[in-house]
């Protein structure tokens, strides 16, 4: 019976500690009595080694004894697992300088792993809270000719996509903005605009209410909202009577129809979704819309895209004005949210993580080995008295198993550490970064290499049992001779260590080589003292792009006449920050020359007077415009430097005529080049336009440049203004342009920092291991380094000696890990900027690096050499 069978597990429980209690005690008698008989024999004038040899003789075996003592023939198992724990539990408490540098080396290692894991797990391999995750794709439209692979959709081909395609079940969404006013005051949100089929494609239902209707997306019916289970609980406190509930969102009421779940996080986790008016009529040139799919039953990614090229064929044929050169791309929707960067520099640190460990196991296992040196005359008594070999071997596997799990533990404590700031480092850089975690997948990772590295690096020692258990230690008297294959043995694992060790530096300098070189490229502006800010203006109240630009330019002239502030300007975007120019089609009006007549495809972005006077943008020709120009009925355009280039050569291109893809305006001026995008990207050729003629943007970015005063201060100034002006309106995302530029290349600093790490503790662990196997030689061979020195031989020669052996193995290890370098830093390659994967300043700067570090820990030992006592060498012979 069950319940009878839990009854008894604690009473046998009691009996097996009992038994191993007994065992242990056992034991302790037989050798407190084999050390009485030694010491009668040498009474008799035997030599002490033959008086251990006739005392082991006279006692027989062990293990044969304790059966007899324990009037049993059977020892299960259990029992045998008992007892080795406990004595493995002895013995690591008797070594407590081995035991801490064993279990410190395997915690970092294991720790490291465990981290690493959870954040690829979750950004990587854990699945998406929804149906079928591996149907779900993203459908870019893409134009090969512009160098474009993967773009933002246009709604109106998605409409087209959506009635012809029989592959994919389709939905579109876009970013939206929301001010919320609640009690008098203004509350930013970010939100979603989503078409009615985005739940129902991913799967998902909605947790309280319902989701959107298809006749929501027309305008005048749209008004509705759905709230992320994060904003009901903390600003309604979870209640479900705030369905039906009106919200003012940009000024306009919105009825709270739905709570979502919170596993909806694609493509982010935002505070609110509403319909997506589709506008029927919107031009097909406009891309700005992002597009998923569902895979619907029998079909497959190759058939979609196979399916989608033929009706992006169709569309091109049909509407050749808008969609020549344009196709469509799909890929695994993971793939999308996971960029190939991110990817590759995750797989990369976890392989680095990876070498830390091995690096750490083969340290431990030439501790293991030292100490079952030191532990020879321990386990040929213990073969002498009846103890098999594979008794022996489960005692030794046991300890190193009890060493390494101790170790797993300390490790996972210390991952749960690191995997708290790498949420909170990761948040904004990576996506899922807020799902990382320790959960039991990962708990049950860090077991499983806990155990492997327990069988990897206890087999060592094990391996060497056959030499350790013969009776030559046994007659091992004052002098210790010098085992050549354990010796080998010991070496072999220095030149593992110092393998890897020289992979990871050579990886973490050409990061670091690589950063160093991000820093110093040239921004094309100048982010000190600039502060900046978003807006969002409610299409209700700023209709027009004449209505935006006049209360933009009465926000700007009154920051700009308050002490302390310098410049004062706006655009649709903050470099490097979030946006980007949207993509266009620029061409030359009545160029003579036919080459500089062809299309070119660029980037423009909407922006005013002060823009370029906030951001010290420098004008190379002509003039920047003004208000008077937002105002002006003719259209003008400022060109980047690229930008001319690419239209007009090495000729003027101030007042010319240029087409933006359908409209014609004269170009009054070229600018400095500016880093758009990132710091590793080149700079984009942009086209800037006023704020009156760029179109109804819905956010836009502020920029302060301040001359006095603090941030703090300029941001409570922008505050205040803006509340003067329009009390509905909130200012948010506050920061200044010096962060924008660092966020740009925080990606960057963090992967090379942490290989950075992981290369110094590689580094250490390596020196640690050549000393450990130099002073354990020395120790060795004291003996006749003493009679070489009693003989004449200079202290400097042993020296030399000693100080060889150690660089052999170093130049040895080092030559390897160079000849693997060479084949693995190809993985670095998109990681990397200004710098080659075989950069031979850092393949030389490694070597160097790791040879002086190989001389210092090589040097302690060599001196002790060189300072051996002849006369105590002399004395055991």
């Amino acid at each position: 019976m069950p319940w009878r069978w839990l009854y008894t597990v604690p009473l046998r429980l009691r009996s097996l500690f009992r038994r191993a209690q007994v065992e242990s005690d056992l034991e302790e008698e037989l050798r407190f009595h084999l050390e009485q008989q030694i010491e009668d024999e040498i009474a008799r004038g035997k030599s002490p080694q033959e008086a251990r040899y006739t005392a082991l003789r006279r006692m027989g075996g062990l293990e044969q004894r304790k059966e007899e003592c324990r009037d049993t023939r059977h020892m299960n198992l259990i029992d045998n697992l008992m007892w080795d724990v406990r004595y493995a539990m002895r013995m690591l408490a008797r070594s407590p300088g081995f035991t801490v540098v064993a279990l410190l080396a395997l915690a970092l290692g294991i720790g490291a792993n465990t981290a690493m894991y959870s954040i690829v797990h979750a950004v990587m391999f854990r699945p998406l809270e929804v149906r079928d995750p591996d149907r779900l794709v993203r459908v870019y439209e893409s134009n090969r000719s512009r160098n474009l692979p993967a773009f933002s959709a246009s709604v109106r081909n998605y409409l087209s996509w959506k009635e012809q395609a029989h592959s994919l079940d389709l939905a579109v969404f876009q970013g939206y903005a929301a001010n919320w006013t609640q009690d008098g005051e203004p509350e930013r949100l970010e939100g979603m605009a989503v078409s009615a089929s985005f739940l129902p494609v991913l799967g998902m239902t909605a947790r309280i209410g319902r989701w959107f209707h298809d006749e929501e997306e027309r305008a005048g019916r749209h008004r509705v909202v759905v709230l992320s289970e994060r904003l009901w609980a903390a600003r309604f406190g979870r209640d479900p009577g705030v369905l039906g509930r009106k919200l003012f969102l940009n000024g306009e009421p919105y009825s709270v129809v739905g709570i979502a779940s919170g596993g909806l996080t694609i493509p982010v986790a935002p505070d609110l979704w509403v319909p997506l008016v589709v506008d029927p009529d919107a031009s097909r040139g406009n891309r700005q819309y992002t597009v998923i799919g569902r895979l619907r039953p029998g079909f497959t990614v190759q058939q979609a895209q196979a399916e989608m090229g033929s009706i992006a064929g169709s569309l091109e044929r049909q509407f050749p004005e808008s969609n020549n050169g344009w196709s469509v791309s799909i890929v695994p929707l993971m793939r999308w949210l996971v960029p190939a960067e991110i990817r590759t520099a995750l797989l990369v640190l976890l392989g680095a993580v990876g070498m830390v460990l091995l690096i750490a196991c083969a340290n431990v296992a030439n501790l293991l080995v030292a100490r079952a040196e030191a532990r020879r005359k321990e386990l040929a008594i213990r073969a002498a008295m009846g103890a098999g070999a594979s008794r022996i071997s489960q005692q030794l596997l046991t300890e190193s198993l009890l060493l390494s799990i101790l170790g797993g533990a300390v490790g996972v404590a210390i991952g749960y550490s690191i995997v708290g700031v790498a949420r909170r480092s990761l948040n904004e850089l990576v996506p899922r970064a807020n799902e990382i975690s320790i959960d039991l997948t990962v708990l049950g990772f860090a077991l499983s290499v806990s155990v492997i590295t327990g069988l990897l690096f206890g087999l060592t020692p094990i391996l060497q049992l056959g030499k350790m258990r013969n009776l030559d230690a046994l007659h091992e008297a004052g002098r210790m001779s010098q085992p050549a294959a354990r010796s080998r043995l010991r070496a072999m694992l220095v030149i593992a260590q110092l393998s890897l060790a020289t992979l990871l530096l050579i990886g973490a300098g050409l990061l670091l080589q690589s950063f160093a070189r991000l820093q110093n490229v040239s921004l094309g502006l100048d982010p000190g003292s600039v502060l900046t800010a978003r807006i969002s203006l409610p299409r209700a109240r700023y209709a027009d792009g004449e209505a935006v630009s006049a209360f933009l330019s009465r926000l700007t002239e009154e920051l700009k006449s308050a002490p302390g502030v310098q410049a004062a300007g706006v655009s649709n975007a903050i470099p490097l920050g979030p946006g980007s120019t949207i993509a266009g089609t620029a061409v030359v009006v009545g160029a003579p020359d036919s080459a500089l007549g062809q299309p070119v495809s660029l980037g423009w972005r909407s922006v005013d007077a002060g823009y370029f006077a906030a951001l010290r943008i420098p004008l190379l020709r002509g003039r920047i415009f003004g208000w008077e120009d937002d105002t002006a009925r003719r259209r003008v355009f400022v060109l980047s430097q690229q930008a001319a280039l690419s239209l007009y050569g090495n000729s003027d291109p101030v007042g010319r005529q240029l087409r933006l893809n359908d409209a014609a305006g004269e170009v009054i001026g070229v600018v400095g080049d500016v880093r758009m995008k990132s710091l590793a990207d080149p700079p984009e050729r942009v086209v800037y336009l006023p704020i009156s003629q760029g179109g109804r943007f819905a956010v836009f970015a502020l920029f302060v440049k301040i001359s006095s005063g603090s941030s703090a201060a300029a941001a409570s100034l922008i505050r205040e203004r803006l509340r003067e002006i329009d009390s509905a309106l909130p200012a948010y995302g506050f920061r200044t342009m010096s962060d924008w530029v660092g966020m740009s290349s925080a990606r960057t600093r963090i992967r090379t920092w942490t290989l950075a790490l992981l290369a110094a503790i590689a580094l250490a662990l390596g020196m640690i291991g050549i000393y450990g196997v130099l002073a354990y030689l020395v120790i060795l061979r004291r003996h006749e380094f003493g009679v070489r020195l009693a003989l004449g031989a200079p202290p400097g020669s042993l020296l030399r000696l000693v100080l060889g052996q150690g660089l052999g193995l170093a130049a040895i290890g080092i030559a390897i890990g160079l000849a693997g370098a060479v084949l693995l830093t190809r993985l670095l390659e998109t990681l990397l900027f200004g710098v080659g994967t075989h950069d031979p300043m850092t393949f030389l700067g490694v070597a160097i690096l790791l040879l002086a570090a190989s001389l210092i820990a090589c040097y302690a030992p060599a001196r002790r050499a060189a300072g051996a006592d002849p006369i105590a060498a002399l004395r055991t012979e």
